[in-house]
């Protein structure tokens, strides 16, 4: 079976189609295939519309959820996450996968969202490009110069990651380099394990929240404060990515028995619920300290009994405020569910 020929010496020999009206990852996804072709072969790809694809010669390669693909059999709706789709059908090449932003992270350099497609070209980059990237960097990238680029006409694969979310401590958020190495965040996730801070300013201002009522803070060699030094409670300056969040402090620590405490959780997470988030991740303030009031000494040693006795729930009302990094995610509503595609 004969190869189908992107760009053959040195001279465009395909034409990108998208599908009719505007899905931006979609587009991103086009965007960076004739990039690195044009890059690696020095004759980009022209790329046009479905509606204008008919008369066209040569190979077409159809990106996204065109109706070519269905047509073909390729059913985006069917891959999880950023799963895809290649396959290579007479002169044809399709490269097909999910590409949705979510309600609540419309920014397309989010790396909040479904890139199918995109994670499809990186395959196809990979595979017969030579192409690698392997570190988050201009270092790291590898585009091997040839004089053409082609795929095999037998070409028929799907693939569906393991993971929807994948991250590293250290590695940027967004951009092509990190995405091309599978790090991923195709659930609406609001990540950011150490929560107790915006659960605090979302249920009001700490100074007068302290001024108010300071058993809400936590008791730590015998007092109650906002600021304990050593980073504890430091106060946000300008310049300082939360400041812009509206944060006052960071590193807060809080007394987990007291009623407000419960009431700040389930209205902050409410909130971000309520705007469209399918997971949260919850924790405690960095460089965590417990509470030495009465109430909590006492939980915290209920919860260890109940810890050392299995099929015994722990007390009502405590809150795993000692397990770093655990998820929440509204009941009723499944993994992964919140992605809505974008138009076409």
């Amino acid at each position: 079976m004969s190869d189908l020929h992107l760009v053959r010496d040195g001279k465009p020999a395909a034409t990108v189609v998208l599908p009719d009206g505007d899905n931006p990852l979609t587009e991103q996804a086009a965007d960076f295939l004739v990039d690195c072709v044009g890059r690696v072969t020095g004759a980009p790809m022209p790329v046009v519309r479905e509606e204008d694809a008919g008369a066209l010669s040569g190979t077409r390669v159809f990106l996204g959820a065109t109706r070519a693909a269905r047509e073909a059999g390729l059913d985006v709706s069917s891959l999880k996450d950023d799963g895809f789709m290649l396959r290579a059908q007479g002169n044809d090449l399709f490269v097909a996968g999910q590409d949705a932003l979510f309600p609540s992270e419309p920014d397309i350099n989010s790396f909040t969202a479904c890139r199918g497609t995109l994670m499809g070209v990186f395959r196809l980059l990979e595979d017969f490009g030579r192409a690698g990237w392997y570190l988050p960097t201009p270092r790291g990238e590898v585009l091997p110069e040839a004089s053409g680029f082609s795929v095999p006409g037998g070409l028929d694969r799907r693939e569906v990651p393991a993971f929807s979310y994948i991250s590293t401590t250290g590695v940027n958020g967004h951009g092509y380099r990190v995405w091309a190495n599978g790090y991923r965040r195709a659930i609406n996730m609001r990540t950011g394990v150490h929560t107790w801070d915006a659960a605090l300013h979302h249920h009001g201002d700490p100074d007068a929240l302290f001024q108010k009522d300071p058993t809400i803070f936590a008791l730590i060699d015998g007092e109650r404060r906002l600021s304990y030094g050593r980073g504890v409670g430091r106060k946000v300056e300008p310049g300082d990515p939360s400041f812009q969040d509206g944060m006052k402090y960071r590193n807060l620590m809080l007394c987990t028995s007291h009623p407000a405490f419960v009431e700040m959780n389930v209205s902050y997470f409410s909130r971000l619920f309520d705007a469209g988030y399918t997971w949260a991740g919850y924790g405690q303030s960095d460089g965590y300290q417990t509470c030495d009031c009465e109430r909590c000494r006492g939980c915290l040693a209920d919860a260890r009994g109940a810890a050392d006795q299995p099929g015994e729930d722990a007390p009502a009302g405590l809150l795993p405020s000692g397990l770093p990094g655990d998820s929440a995610r509204p009941a009723g509503r499944p993994p992964g569910a919140g992605a809505e595609p974008g138009p076409g």
